[in-house]
């Protein structure tokens, strides 16, 4: 490879299995059978899914930054957010999504909204991603543990932070809504 970014794409397509573009927002666009599978009760939602509906965040509000492809997470490799607001999805790499979020209520904290927190520390995957993004010269990162609903079924989070992450780009706090369930998938 001729450059070190080339080297890095090369082994992230590796990882993935999938094309990798280096500004880490690929644009993702669903297929019919992606949109359908969205659907299916009790099924978790796929990297590609969480990636599109953060597009879709992308799009309507321009002005937010973060909104990486969520993999990125993987390798620790999220670039630093391009806005002072973002909102950023948070893969942990085995079965479990969550939302970041930072200037949305709090300008010192960066908020952390998991449908499925029991009271214990974060993930602590979760809090080097929050750090690769918010790349504070301060050597202290403030991350608030956000009440908001819980996830009721098994593998449900992703459905969760795609709400919550729409929640907060429209200016409301996932703390103080509750979703009826029956129409997260549709």
């Amino acid at each position: 490879y001729e450059t070190d970014e080339e080297l890095e794409i090369a082994i992230a397509e590796s990882e993935f299995e999938q094309p990798v573009i280096l500004n880490q927002r690929n644009g993702e666009k669903l297929q019919q059978d992606e949109i359908e599978e969205i659907g299916q009760p009790n099924r978790w939602l796929s990297t590609k899914i969480i990636n599109a509906a953060m597009e879709l965040i992308r799009q309507k509000f321009p002005e937010i930054g973060g909104l990486f492809n969520c993999q990125w997470g993987a390798m620790l490799e999220f670039n630093t957010a391009n806005s002072q607001k973002w909102i950023q999805i948070l893969f942990n790499n085995r079965d479990h999504f969550v939302v970041a979020a930072k200037s949305f209520g709090s300008s010192l904290y960066v908020l952390l909204y998991d449908s499925n927190w029991n009271g214990n520390e974060p993930d602590q995957h979760f809090i080097f991603c929050i750090a690769k993004i918010e790349k504070s010269f301060d050597k202290n990162l403030f991350v608030g543990l956000m009440d908001c609903e819980k996830q009721r079924e098994c593998g449900s989070c992703g459905l969760y932070t795609i709400a919550f992450a729409t929640a907060i780009a429209h200016s409301f706090n996932p703390s103080e809504l509750r979703f009826d369930v029956s129409k997260l998938r549709s």
